[in-house]
């Protein structure tokens, strides 16, 4: 990695080292803020990868490592050449790529999170649940209101979080705004690098997993409560659970909702809140994951700002001429 050109001159400016003076003019920098973070963590995480296969404590690892390298290729040589400047296709991947990547580094989380701890942590999260609240809320919830009328509204509401992802990176879009639709799309970026972080680190696999009373509840429904079913059943992974990163990117965007659609910020308000309710009431996460999950996505809604701000008085300004106003 060292010896390829871009990822040295990227880590030398980064630090400022001598020889790498900072350009007078950003916009010759072709790498983004989101270049940076996504390329940092596809570094940080395949060397995590390579030294755990080497020690016998990951299967397939040479596989990982190989798709982790691919995206290290594909980014410098192939995204970052992509002209943002004409409204087309090119233009959005070039400014919005790191969307098309969420899911894949979501579901890798699962394959790694026991490199660490050997065996899922639920006991301590059933235990902190049962303290805070003298129950379990995701099988009370799920009992106490099981028509299949209400299960499917909160599982439509859950559902929403797929929509709640691309809504203000459009919003911008639309509006004609690439500066503010890669300004999103890096706090998005952000935030799913330190949830994801904390995944392979921490293996919760969640109540629909490991809570005996939340596996026997059937989850009844018309639409989205059997798409789910069988999603999970099917092609879902058991992790991911502690904390919510539905519930931590529902928060980003809810917050940056007032400032980015003033007239409309109840709709993505609404959502977030639904979406709270439904991975407790769906068992999809323990109520305590909530809490942290909104919690840390408060912290990542303002932290990113000045990692963003950073990385931009570096000279990352990627394909965002840096004429054009930082929000």
């Amino acid at each position: 990695i060292w010896t390829c050109a871009p990822m040295k001159h990227i880590i030398l400016r980064l630090l400022n080292f001598k020889g790498a003076p900072l350009p007078t003019d950003n916009r010759n920098s072709h790498y983004s803020p989101v270049d940076i973070v996504i390329m940092a963590y596809y570094l940080i995480v395949g060397v995590f990868i390579l030294i755990s296969g080497l020690l016998g404590r990951l299967d397939n690892w040479w596989f990982y490592t190989l798709h982790h390298l691919l995206v290290l290729i594909l980014i410098p040589t192939i995204i970052v050449k992509l002209d943002a400047k004409k409204r087309d296709i090119r233009s959005f991947i070039r400014l919005a790529y790191p969307l098309f990547l969420f899911g894949g580094m979501y579901r890798e989380t699962h394959n790694l999170d026991q490199v660490i701890f050997t065996r899922p942590l639920d006991y301590y999260f059933i235990e902190w649940d049962r303290i805070l609240f003298k129950c379990q809320p995701c099988v009370e919830f799920a009992t106490r209101w099981s028509a299949p009328w209400f299960s499917e509204i909160i599982h439509a509401l859950y559902g929403s979080y797929f929509i709640i992802i691309v809504l203000l990176p459009l919003v911008w879009w639309f509006r004609k705004r690439p500066d503010m639709v890669h300004r999103r799309v890096f706090d998005l970026t952000f935030t799913y690098i330190i949830f994801y972080m904390i995944f392979i680190i921490l293996p919760v696999q969640g109540p629909r997993v490991q809570l005996p009373e939340a596996v026997n509840i059937p989850r009844v429904g018309y639409l989205f409560a059997p798409f789910f079913e069988f999603l999970f059943s099917k092609g879902g992974i058991a992790g991911a659970a502690f904390p919510s990163s539905h519930c931590g990117i529902a928060t980003v965007v809810a917050a940056y909702s007032f400032r980015d659609i003033p007239k409309a910020w109840p709709i993505p308000v609404i959502l977030a809140l639904g979406i709270y309710f439904a991975t407790v009431y769906g068992r999809f996460h323990y109520a305590v994951d909530v809490f942290y999950g909104v919690g840390l996505g408060l912290i990542c809604s303002i932290v990113s700002g000045y990692v963003y701000n950073y990385f931009r008085s570096r000279g990352f300004t990627g394909p965002i001429n840096n004429s054009i106003r930082n929000t």
